[in-house]
């Protein structure tokens, strides 16, 4: 499983942004195999990375009930190359899912 490094901030607005998409994700995610980030989500071996999105989309059926892990994996890692590595992973989801018809 990858590890996840976890850094305290001081404060301002780079944390309330990430409070907030926290909250838009799933609810009590903490520990699931998603809470990584971007960057976590390129090195991982391609199974771990299907497990990661069918996780996900199970865990937010709302905004990802046509999104299909083996079909969204190509495309993903492509957009994650332009993705900051340190962007939390369902943050990075979170938008596929929502721009996925």
């Amino acid at each position: 499983m990858v590890a996840v490094l976890a850094m305290a901030g001081c404060g301002g607005a780079e944390d309330e942004t990430a409070a907030t998409t926290a909250a838009t994700a799933t609810v009590g995610a903490e520990g699931a195999t998603y809470d990584v980030t971007v960057g976590e989500f390129l090195v991982a071996l391609e199974p771990e990375k299907i497990t990661m999105i069918e996780d996900f989309a199970e865990d937010n059926p709302q905004d990802c009930k046509g999104v299909e892990a083996n079909d969204s994996l190509a495309l993903l890692a492509t957009r994650a190359l332009d993705t900051p590595p340190d962007t939390p992973l369902p943050e990075f989801l979170l938008a596929h899912c929502k721009a996925s018809p």
